[in-house]
């Protein structure tokens, strides 16, 4: 996968900037979370107070998994099972993991995607990407990186060939025991 290591897209993701990335849910608004002010940058793109974080996208369960753990370590395998896939899950973060990336110290929010050659690119990567839909506050999510282009013409684009399923991620709180559904998908 060496085509991942350079060009215009990959070059400002790794200077800090703000890319569109298709996805195997929606195309989205990307930033590598290790850089200063990542998020930042995304919700002064999108328009929008960053009230809760964003979410991270990590190549592998091992990576989510050092970021953060469910309540109960039996959950793991349901995790082992639901990964890669269309799932954001909710961990209790690891003490290293960075408060910005957290909901004030509470949950952290990962996904391992199912495609893989998102998580190839994300394994070429120093670290997980925020992830957020392309849409301004108030308008529908752009569901091809087409319509995402036409929303942020001004954003560099990683073209990855994916084919996304039009919708949003479900989101899975394991917190809890048991775990609860916070959005289907």
């Amino acid at each position: 996968m060496s085509g991942f290591a350079s060009g215009p897209a990959v070059d400002a993701l790794r200077s800090g900037g703000v890319v569109l990335l298709d996805t195997d849910t929606l195309p989205g608004l990307h930033a590598l979370a290790t850089i200063d002010g990542a998020a930042a940058r995304i919700a002064a793109i999108k328009g929008h107070r960053q009230e809760r974080p964003y979410l991270l996208l990590v190549e592998s369960i091992e990576a989510a998994l050092e970021l953060g753990q469910p309540a109960d370590p039996a959950q793991r395998s349901v995790l082992e099972r639901l990964w890669p896939g269309e799932l954001t899950a909710l961990l209790n973060p690891d003490p290293q993991t960075p408060p910005e990336w957290t909901d004030q110290g509470r949950t952290v929010g990962i996904r391992v995607p199912a495609a893989e050659a998102l998580r190839k690119f994300l394994a070429t990567l120093p670290g997980p990407l925020f992830s957020t839909s392309a849409n301004r506050p108030g308008e529908d999510p752009a569901p091809t990186l087409e319509d995402a282009r036409a929303a942020f013409p001004d954003l560099p684009a990683v073209e990855l060939g994916i084919e996304a399923r039009q919708g949003a991620s479900t989101i899975v709180d394991f917190t809890a025991n048991p775990p609860n559904l916070v959005r289907p998908g």
